[in-house]
């Protein structure tokens, strides 16, 4: 056998071991993520109340409602060694489910930035009704949702439990703060 044979084989050896390593290593952080999961507290706090009100007269002819948010929430025992990031949502739903919008959102880099205490903050998007929908009256759920990424393994998403009803009672005139 050559010595361009040998390196070759050797290479191949060595290749091998990596990619079992790193199949073991991505199994392994997607049950550590499940177990996590199964261990996360539910939300200690997540109010919201309306903050200004538009009633078409835009382009669009859409009605827009911007919310203000209090989130409390430790995120912390979704954190283990495989974990990268993990990304979290504040999301409203109305409509029966039909209708979904992202209020928030924020990346949670590291371990030390996984508690969250967030007091009168403006929501970053609008909940928008198009042309025939009408936001007035409706029965908004306020809830979390995150997507944890781990360096190398499957995202694992979901909602976190406790969801918040907010009734829009809308007044008819457009309001601003």
């Amino acid at each position: 056998m050559t010595w361009k044979n040998r390196l070759i084989s050797y290479t191949s050896v060595i290749l091998l071991g990596f990619m079992v390593m790193g199949a073991v290593q991505g199994a392994v952080g997607w049950w550590d993520c499940r177990q996590a999961v199964a261990r996360l507290p539910p939300v200690q706090l997540l109010e919201a109340r309306v903050l200004a009100h538009r009633r078409g007269g835009s382009r669009s002819g859409t009605e827009q409602v911007l919310l203000g948010l209090d989130v409390q929430m430790d995120w912390s025992t979704l954190w283990h060694w495989t974990v990268r990031q993990i990304f979290v949502t504040v999301v409203a739903e109305w409509n029966d489910g039909r209708d979904r919008a992202v209020l928030w959102d924020r990346v949670l880099p590291s371990r030390n930035a996984t508690r969250m205490e967030l007091r009168n903050i403006k929501a970053k998007f609008p909940l928008r009704a198009f042309e025939d929908d009408a936001l007035d009256g409706q029965e908004v759920r306020i809830g979390l949702q995150y997507m944890i990424m781990p360096y190398l393994a499957r995202y694992v998403s979901g909602h976190v439990k406790g969801k918040t009803q907010l009734r829009l009672d809308l007044p008819t005139e457009s309001i601003t703060r």
